[in-house]
């Protein structure tokens, strides 16, 4: 009997466009929003916004001081479309080691778009560097 044939899963152009929304992708306020949201997600009390300059050729960057993710956990929740954010990790903000004290803090994020906002800064792709407890 023939092994069957795998099929290999395709998108489309529009594919990230009709899971996001244009907004998100085409208009750097919202993008920006939405990143600095997922910063508060993360319990970042500091975040840093770096502006593209086409001129001298710097890249958009953000970057902040929240409880970041592990390997297993950046996987899980980067490689799931459509991750829910509720679901798996709860309503409030994951602190860092020395934020105990700090008060709770409610999650924007629910569904896992906002994630994909640096596409407006750079459509063909962007890179994400992310640690946990210094690893």
């Amino acid at each position: 009997m023939a092994k069957p044939k795998q099929l290999q899963i395709k998108f489309g152009e529009r594919f990230f466009e009709d899971l996001l929304g244009k907004q998100i992708l085409k208009e750097p306020r919202i993008a920006i929003v939405e990143l600095v949201a997922n910063s508060w997600d993360s319990y970042a009390t500091e975040v840093d916004i770096r502006l593209p300059d086409v001129d001298s050729d710097v890249p958009f960057s953000i970057t902040d001081n929240g409880s970041g993710m592990t390997h297993k956990e950046f996987d899980e929740r980067w490689a799931t479309l459509s991750y829910d954010r509720i679901e798996s990790q709860g309503i409030y903000a994951e602190k860092s080691p020395g934020q105990e004290a700090l008060p709770e803090r409610k999650v924007f994020g629910k569904h896992g778009k906002g994630r994909h906002a640096s596409f407006c800064f750079s459509p063909e792709g962007f890179y994400v560097e992310t640690a946990k407890h210094g690893i």
